[in-house]
Formats: structure tokens, C-alpha cells, sequence
């Protein structure tokens, strides 16, 4: 009979170490080859991220701010000043949380 080491962290602990995993090195060299790509854009293409954005923004607004969502926190106060800003951020709000919703419902 084998005996176990008592306690919390007794029983195997063999495998890889936390955040190790084939997903999560997946995703490392996702990231590194984006700001590689990134960098190209800016030196070789002389174009910038937020050049892309603001074509996209400009072309395709929803699509563009849909992708844009999950990258920013839904929860943001901003101090403004005039009823037209107010309202077109109020606007743009309810249209991201009704995408998000959708895409919720999706998955």
C-alpha cells in the first residue's frame, strides 16, 4: 500500500504548472503575433491601430463597435456636458448592451 501525504496539497500533483496549458500558449502567440502585426502596420504601412479603427468606425460602425465591446468596461461614467452628447451616448450604450445580449444568447 502507498501512502499519501496528508494534508491540503497531498495526492498527485504531477501535470503542467498553472497557466501552462495548450490554450493559454495558444493564446501567448496570438498576442505576440497581434503587436508584431501591429508594429509592421506602423512602420512598413505607415498606418496606425487607431487609423484602422476610425476607417472601420467610419465604414461599418455596429459591426466595429460590437467587436469593440468586449474589449472595454461595460460599466464607465463620463461627465459631459449638453443634451446631443448625453443622448448619443445613451444611444450607443443601449446598442452595445443590446449586441452583447445577443451575443450572450448566441453562445
Amino acid at each position: 500500500m502507498i501512502n499519501k501525504p496528508k494534508g491540503k496539497r497531498g495526492g498527485n500533483r504531477g501535470g503542467r504548472p498553472k497557466g501552462s496549458g495548450q490554450g493559454q500558449q495558444v493564446v501567448a502567440r496570438v498576442r505576440m503575433a497581434l503587436e508584431d502585426a501591429l508594429g509592421i502596420l506602423e512602420t512598413e504601412k505607415n498606418t496606425s491601430l487607431a487609423e484602422l479603427l476610425a476607417n472601420e468606425l467610419y465604414e461599418n460602425p455596429s459591426k466595429c463597435l460590437n467587436a469593440l465591446g468586449k474589449f472595454v468596461p461595460t460599466d464607465v461614467s463620463v461627465e459631459h456636458r449638453g443634451n446631443l452628447f448625453m443622448a448619443a451616448l445613451t444611444e450607443v450604450a443601449a446598442s452595445m448592451e443590446q449586441i452583447q445580449e445577443q451575443d450572450e444568447k448566441l453562445h
